[in-house]
């Protein structure tokens, strides 16, 4: 089995799901696991109220986003867990009512310290993941800071091997991707070729999460296309396994580069 935990609704398709349907089209089990699908609990910050209007989301739930995810894994046949952690944009300063990350540019930086305890209660039930072939989460391209969280999580988590995908759309800008996957500090462990099934699964499953369409791609055309485009220009979906780990995080029965 093939266990990638995944901060958000959306993450695993739009990263990964061509990948995860070619792996399920030839049998193999894959369990994605999408950390942060709570319901917003009000009121909401200036941000995250923006962010609900721009997606045209309810103010008061998160259900329209799990539906989306449901269906979504459906659609490249794979299994779904989704936790109840709430979102970067939902939490709030440990004792008060004022948001942890307030504005947009403060959900593309650093984890705080007052997010630890959100940390290592995710790298605790990460840890408790039934056992799995690999493990593949969030390389955190773009630095959006739920996927700089979750990565972090499974690097305490003491669970392996783990390898690290690369953050779709964030990836599409080749400063994003370098920053964070530095040559001398990863190295490409595979890449994935989607043939034509796997792309249009991945695309479909894409268009399942409607809330995330227009904000994210302008329309059904313009992400097909750009998806295409990044499929073609890195040969299909890339993982990277940090070099400093790579001796202790390998091992038998990891998957093999056709999926």
């Amino acid at each position: 089995a093939l266990d990638p935990p995944l901060p958000h609704p959306d993450d695993a398709v739009l990263s990964c799901g061509g990948a995860i349907a070619g792996a399920t089209a030839g049998g193999r089990r894959v369990l994605v696991v999408t950390v942060f699908t709570a319901d917003p609990v009000p009121p909401l910050s200036e941000t995250a109220a923006a962010i609900h209007r721009d997606m045209g989301l309810d103010m008061s739930s998160a259900e329209a986003r799990r539906l989306e995810d449901r269906e979504a894994a459906s659609c490249i046949g794979a299994q779904l867990i989704q936790w109840d952690l709430p979102d970067a944009m939902y939490r709030r300063i440990p004792g008060t009512e004022d948001a942890l990350y307030a504005g947009r540019r403060d959900l593309f930086g650093s984890v705080r310290d007052e997010d630890a305890g959100t940390r290592d209660a995710l790298a605790g039930r990460i840890a408790a993941l039934p056992p799995c072939r690999e493990l593949w989460g969030p390389a955190g391209v773009g630095g959006h800071v739920d996927h700089r969280l979750v990565r972090q999580a499974m690097e305490r988590s003491g669970r392996g091997p783990l390898l690290w995908y690369e953050d779709f759309p964030y990836a599409k800008k080749w400063r994003a991707r370098a920053w964070v996957l530095h040559p001398w500090s990863h190295r490409l462990e595979r890449t994935v070729p989607l043939d034509a099934p796997a792309l249009d699964q991945k695309c479909d499953a894409i268009l399942a999460y409607t809330s995330q369409v227009g904000p994210l791609f302008g329309g059904t055309a313009a992400m097909r296309a750009t998806v295409e485009r990044s499929a073609r220009r890195q040969g299909g979906e890339r993982l990277w396994r940090n070099a400093r780990l790579s001796s202790s995080a390998g091992g038998p029965g990891t998957m093999p580069p056709s999926a």
